[in-house]
């Protein structure tokens, strides 16, 4: 209330502070008719996928859709910066500063949905900033700390990929 006695009431308008980037991706790419998003500075961790064929579309109905947005935590035993995403087939590859992971519908799908979306770690090397690119049946990458080039290639004996050192 204002001092002159008037009864004016004075109302502050507080707005929320800019989040500093904090909820920036440091990586995207397509992935099955989705966009896929990964590696903010407050979640480096999560994957945050569009709904199906809608890249700003992140909705997600009640109950849930299969063509609804899906979110996804690597939960593993390090926190770890996702760097890369690398679609290859029906897997798309995860690469941490600390492992290489496969995120893929499973073995019963054919469609990633929010109940078919699988993320599982293949091997612990870690990648470097350095792009991965993808030779033939392999995706070559810098190892963590730039000392090797390794190399994924899928084994479909074990159902996982295999690193390669080059």
């Amino acid at each position: 209330t204002d001092s002159a006695g008037s009864g004016a009431v004075v109302t502050t308008n507080l707005t929320s502070q800019p989040d500093s980037g904090q909820s920036n991706p440091g990586c995207t790419t397509y992935f099955m008719q989705r966009q896929v998003f990964a590696d903010t500075i407050s979640q480096p961790q999560t994957l945050w996928f569009t709904g199906v064929g809608a890249f700003n579309n992140m909705n997600v109905s009640t109950p849930t859709k299969e063509s609804d947005a899906i979110t996804r935590a690597l939960t593993g035993r390090q926190v770890n910066e996702i760097r890369h995403l690398v679609p290859v087939g029906t897997s798309m590859l995860i690469m941490t500063s600390g492992a290489e992971w496969r995120c893929w519908p499973g073995p019963n799908s054919s469609a990633l949905t929010p109940g078919a979306c699988f993320t599982l770690p293949q091997t612990a090397h870690g990648s470097s900033h350095v792009p991965p690119i993808q030779a033939g049946n392999d995706v070559l990458f810098v190892q963590e700390k730039g000392s090797r080039v390794r190399a994924l290639r899928f084994d479909a004996i074990q159902d996982q990929y295999q690193s390669f050192d080059m």
